[in-house]
């Protein structure tokens, strides 16, 4: 399955849409749009972009989702030794938390992530991005999958 950045360019080339067009629509420049087409932005695109760029080039958000999230999840839990130890790592927040060693906003805080990320990261299938899980590992004074801190 082609990455988000590759169905943007495909979908945007398909409806005839140039770059710099597409970035009027947008409202951004064209250097923006070349960067997504390169994913140069990052990984993943958040919804809220995903749906813009649709509704650009006249098309429905779906069409623009590869497979980005899968590939960085593979990424992510290749630190961990299984799919079971990222799990018991959600758990040991959970549990910091529940424990009342940590409100959801303190643990934020001191990972400098916003307290959004960590709700995602414990209660959707969102999967983060490896600094995320650093910082979350920092902050409770963890180690994690590759032995590092």
């Amino acid at each position: 399955m082609p990455t988000t950045a590759e169905l943007i360019r495909k979908e945007r080339e398909t409806a005839g849409v140039t770059g710099a067009e597409l970035a009027r629509r947008l409202g951004c420049t064209s250097q923006y749009v070349s960067a997504l087409q390169r994913n140069r932005r990052g990984s993943v695109l958040g919804n809220r972009t995903l749906e813009k760029i649709a509704a650009a080039l006249q098309i429905a958000p779906e069409q623009l989702r590869g497979d980005d999230a899968s590939k960085r999840k593979a990424r992510i839990l290749r630190r961990f030794e299984s799919v079971s130890e990222f799990d018991e790592f959600k758990q040991t927040i959970k549990n910091a938390i529940e424990s009342g060693d940590w409100t959801p906003e303190s643990l934020a805080e001191k990972a400098v992530i916003t307290p959004s990320t960590l709700y995602s990261l414990l209660y959707s299938p969102m999967v983060p991005h490896y600094i995320t899980i650093r910082k979350i590992s920092n902050a409770l004074g963890l180690t994690h999958g590759d032995g590092s801190r």
